[in-house]
């Protein structure tokens, strides 16, 4: 930890909740994006993209195993599976305007969710 003083955030009683959310897509890192025309989560591996169809993501357990077939790849830095784990965050909130969390484990109880393509 360095000497520089963390800027503190602010309590949870004082933030504005009537500001606009920013755009779930801002959060997408470099390794993986969203492709909302062909309803796919294109990672990349340094040799092109591996397209991931969100119609097969609809549950805890299908996202479960991409999460895990991604990261046996010898491309998959610890960057990127935390870009592919943001991209099933945005999906999200972009289809369902819900976090992963709340689309697929709300409190621990599994559910599903449907994709378009």
């Amino acid at each position: 930890m360095t000497d520089k003083a963390r800027k503190p955030q602010k309590p949870l009683e004082f933030i504005d909740w009537s500001e606009p959310l920013p755009d779930p897509r801002t959060m997408l890192g470099k390794n993986a994006s969203l492709d909302e025309r062909q309803h796919y989560i294109d990672v990349k591996t340094g040799h092109g993209d591996y397209s991931i169809p969100l119609s097969r993501c609809g549950t805890p357990a299908q996202v479960l195993d991409w999460i895990f077939q991604i990261k046996r790849k010898t491309w998959a830095t610890p960057n990127v599976v935390y870009d592919l784990l943001t991209a099933f965050d945005v999906a999200c909130e972009v289809y369902h305007n819900k976090p992963v969390q709340g689309c697929l484990c709300s409190f621990g109880a599994p559910s599903s969710v449907t994709f378009p393509g």
